[in-house]
């Protein structure tokens, strides 16, 4: 094993492999760069936000099933307090519902003023 075998190191690769590394470092860079990074980092957040939507629709859908029925059934199937309706009542009329209602109602009516209060 001399300096001729050295020689021949890499002499059966075909003729199309480059001989510089910036091809490599581009296709490299079209795998692992920055742009996948940051394509996946919005997937991540996008899956993320589409299930605080969907846990958030399913817990006002619930919340609104349990006022219902304790609006619709007899008072002796009905197990929360008064207390505990009114605090449901707030949650979900005056903060949630109240809250897209100002926010459909802001846009179409501009204040006069400028300013951004109701």
């Amino acid at each position: 094993m001399g300096t001729r075998d050295l020689e021949r190191v890499g002499s059966d690769l075909p003729s199309n492999v480059p001989l510089s590394d910036t091809e490599a470092r581009k296709e490299q860079n079209d795998l692992f760069g920055d742009d996948l990074r940051h394509e996946q980092k919005k997937q991540v957040l996008h899956t993320a936000f589409l299930w605080f939507i969907r846990v958030a629709a399913f817990i006002l859908i619930i919340a609104f099933v349990i006022r219902m029925s304790h609006f619709l059934l007899p008072t002796k199937w009905c197990w929360l307090t008064e207390e505990q309706l009114q605090g449901l009542d707030k949650f979900l009329f005056s903060g949630t519902l109240g809250g897209l209602v100002v926010a459909f109602i802001k846009p179409a009516f501009p204040s006069k003023s400028g300013s951004d209060e109701f």
